[in-house]
């Protein structure tokens, strides 16, 4: 599944699309993804330093795929 195909960044305006978009923020999100396979949910929802609330939303969805 892409970043584009979660309902978290369908629901965001275009500007916030756009900066999801990125390359520095799916980055990010990828490399949350990652851990939060790796910790599990509870322990990422500690860990996690996200800086855009709705990024959380989609490493969500993507990390259950």
């Amino acid at each position: 599944m892409k970043i584009q195909d979660t309902q978290a960044f369908q629901s965001m305006d275009a500007i916030q699309q756009r900066i999801t978009l990125m390359a520095e923020s799916r980055k990010k999100i990828n490399d949350s993804v990652l851990l939060l396979k790796n910790v599990g949910l509870e322990r990422w929802e500690k860990l996690n330093n996200l800086s855009v609330n709705r990024w959380k939303n989609i490493v969500k969805e993507l990390a259950a795929v």
